[in-house]
């Protein structure tokens, strides 16, 4: 058999696969070299495998996950068996380098203490950012830069490597791939275009530009200029436009406020989302295509896009009517605690009924933050409803008390499952993965997944008050996240209860043409402006001092107490239809 050697790679000699590029594998460039017969090194055949699969002691969880699908492939395929140990040793404390004999078979993958892999790595330690595949002395060396290559470079094993009735390599097998090599697309966008962002763009927008030339200068050594459209009038050059440009290429139609688009096309690179978040995302998401592969070349079209709205279309938030809480029967609520105007009033009358803050949603009856739980307490006429608000891996705003998802979510039974990250905390997942798991309702899973902002916000709009809780109150901003998706979602007028009328008078400034607003806006200020009236604040206290149950609540009422925090909005409504009534509107 002839030696074969694959030598580093330009960008058409490779398309590298990852969970989102559905496409089909390139075959990779070769140069054939004329050498004498090199051993083969095999494997795996049908029913043989005389290999073992050693893996770096600290290899990331990510990729670790890919080692063990990697070894089920392989057992599959070839009907065989597979261990997969880490390269710690008792005898080895010092983690010094491990020699062996070409008679020891292994497939070592990631900064193992092998031989092999440390002059490989020693070898290639000026790639920048890439991989290599390698069969010397016996081994096969899977190694990467960082984890992420690390992960391609296993991917591209499987895609690659796993096609015919054997899994061999000839002794010299060389396989290289970096991300700086000549042609490919980031050395391209380092050195030949700029990136340009909109004359009036949101902080999050305009660092978003900032950040992605830094990251670009961090793997190519050099970065591309960044400037708002107005400072770039040749709109003919090379570019990146991220957000809404004055370029006709920015125009993205059908987006919504959590969806973006990534599109390749001539000289431009777009990067649009329907809000600022959406944007920043696009930009994450572009950097990461970059770095494993999946934009392999500039020359051809190419689109990426993110409909996060098409994965919420069957929400219970665009089919209110089709829900019918537990306590239907049970309960009929009187039509004055559904009335909009009614509450927004109560929540400002020095005098009058009490009012209700219903924590988390009807958690009597659903899961906390749930899109059942809040809809029931709306329909319960629940005044004010607090939510949790967290931010996922992709930015996108949910609906979730804990940084951890152990205590509400079924985490435990699918976590590094099907793909599913390993961590328990809800920034490390991606919105579409955290779908994949469901709420717990008195310890058990339900049917209810994790909302997101969106869903709640189209539940309050004209129905009751929003008291958010942010959990990273300093990832989000007031006047762009939070307003646009008050825009998008026809909710602006229920989020006065937690922002007062100083933020309405900011967002009606932000919108001069909405005079529905401007009028609500002046409604509530002159509420407000009554002698004795202020937005009411729920009262922990008076549940520490009371008890959250009908003789706490009367005990409250008669001590002058106009609002409650409670974890029981059923008891409670039910306590305010048999013994208040409503309050006229002046």
């Amino acid at each position: 058999m002839k030696y074969l050697k694959i030598l580093t790679l330009t960008a058409a000699a490779l398309l590298l696969f990852s969970s989102c590029s559905g496409g089909t594998p390139e075959d990779p460039a070769q140069t054939t070299e004329t050498e004498p017969a090199a051993e083969i090194y095999t494997v795996a055949a049908p029913g043989v495998c005389d290999y073992v699969f050693l893996r770096a002691d600290l290899i990331g969880s990510d990729a670790l996950k890919k080692t063990l699908d990697l070894r089920r492939s392989i057992e599959e395929k070839f009907g065989v068996r597979i261990t997969v140990n880490s390269d710690w040793s008792r005898d080895n404390k010092e983690n010094n380098t491990v020699e062996s004999t070409s008679d020891v078979r292994e497939v070592l993958i990631g900064d193992t203490n092998r031989a092999e892999t440390r002059a490989t790595a020693d070898e290639y330690k000026n790639l920048g950012y890439g991989f290599v595949i390698k069969a010397v002395n016996g081994k096969i060396v899977i190694w990467g830069t960082e984890e992420t290559p690390l992960i391609s470079a296993m991917n591209y094993f499987a895609e690659n490597f796993l096609g015919g009735d054997t899994l061999e390599f000839p002794e010299g097998f060389t396989y290289v791939w970096s991300l700086t090599g000549e042609g490919m697309p980031l050395t391209q966008i380092a050195n030949e275009y700029s990136i340009v962002y909109p004359k009036k763009a949101p902080d999050r927008v305009y660092n978003a530009s900032r950040l992605l030339a830094t990251k670009l200068g961090e793997l190519a050594g050099t970065k591309p200029a960044v400037n708002p459209d107005e400072k770039t009038p040749d709109k003919s050059g090379k570019e990146i436009l991220i957000g809404s440009t004055d370029r006709a290429e920015s125009a993205a139609d059908g987006i919504g406020y959590m969806d973006y688009v990534i599109r390749v096309s001539g000289n431009k690179i777009v990067l649009f989302g329907g809000s600022p978040l959406a944007t920043q995302s696009a930009a994450e998401k572009f950097l990461s295509l970059i770095k494993d592969g999946t934009i392999s070349t500039l020359d051809r079209d190419f689109e990426y896009k993110s409909n996060y709205h098409a994965l919420i279309a069957d929400s219970l938030a665009f089919n209110i009517e089709s829900f019918v809480p537990v306590w239907a029967d049970k309960f009929t609520v009187p039509a004055w605690m559904l009335d909009y105007e009614e509450k927004l009033y109560a929540l400002t009358a020095p005098s009058g009924r009490m009012t209700a803050d219903s924590h988390r949603g009807d958690v009597q009856n659903y899961p906390e933050n749930s899109i059942p739980g809040i809809l029931s307490a709306i329909m319960m006429g629940a005044d004010v409803i607090e939510i949790d608000i967290r931010l996922t891996s992709d930015n996108i705003m949910v609906l979730m008390h804990d940084a951890s998802l152990k205590r509400t979510t079924d985490w435990s039974q699918k976590q590094g499952k099907n793909g599913l990250p390993t961590s328990d905390q809800i920034e490390d997942w991606t919105y579409e993965q955290l779908r994949e798991l469901r709420l717990l309702y008195n310890g058990k899973a339900s049917e209810c997944i994790i909302p997101t902002m969106y869903e709640a916000a189209l539940l309050f709009a004209g129905r009751s008050q929003i008291h958010f809780d942010c959990k990273v109150a300093d990832q989000l901003s007031e006047n762009s996240d939070i307003f646009l998706l008050a825009e998008a979602t026809g909710s602006k007028e229920s989020f006065v209860y937690y922002y007062g009328m100083s933020v309405m008078q900011q967002w009606k400034s932000l919108n001069k043409d909405d005079k529905e607003f401007a009028d609500f806006v002046a409604k509530m200020s002159k509420y407000l402006a009554m002698s004795g009236h202020a937005l009411r604040k729920r009262n922990f206290e008076m549940i520490e001092k009371h008890g959250d149950h009908a003789e706490g609540w009367q005990k409250a009422w008669d001590e002058g107490y106009k609002m409650t925090f409670t974890n029981k909005i059923y008891d409670f409504s039910k306590y305010i239809a048999a013994n208040q009534g409503p309050i006229p509107l002046p």
